[in-house]
């Protein structure tokens, strides 16, 4: 399990959970905004900072899925897209196609439209292994981290 498939599968009502940039994951009680459990990104084990701290069945399963996910495999790979320019006040991308259209153009100003047309490395290779290798060269020039496309966008909108 994935860090961000535990926070999406995370519904515990008053408690919420986080995790920082390198990987350790936090459980927070909301009414009262204290650290529950954590869980450190070279760890398999919660700890628990909170005594009053009560788990629900469920809750319990999820917090032990991720606890026995080695590390490494915890967090996503980075996700990439292929970027056709700048972003302004759209993103301007490109998905890869098939035999007939190598790739497919699109424009969105929807983030999570952007994050769905993404890729991970894995996924570049095994969509592109098929093409031409000027066009995988060509592909691999205007591949641009998602965070990146993501930030861009915010960056020129404040300007």
């Amino acid at each position: 399990m994935t860090i961000s498939e535990f926070i999406y599968a995370f519904d515990e009502g008053s408690i919420y959970a986080e995790y920082d940039e390198q990987g350790n994951v936090y459980i927070y009680d909301n009414a009262y905004d204290t650290m529950m459990a954590q869980l450190g990104i070279d760890s398999s084990v919660w700890e628990v900072e909170d005594d009053t701290f009560t788990m629900s069945p469920s809750l319990l399963r999820l917090m032990a899925e991720l606890a026995d996910t080695p590390p490494a495999k915890r967090k996503e790979p980075p996700k990439y897209v292929i970027l056709n320019g700048k972003p302004m006040e759209r993103w301007c991308f490109f998905t890869i196609g098939n035999r007939g259209q190598y790739l497919v153009s699109h424009n969105t100003t929807d983030p999570e439209i952007l994050t769905r047309c993404s890729y991970t490395r894995e996924e570049v290779e095994e969509a592109t292994k098929w093409l031409p290798e000027e066009w995988y060269n060509v592909i691999n020039n205007l591949l641009t981290p998602l965070d990146v496309a993501l930030e861009g966008k915010d960056n020129d909108n404040m300007e």
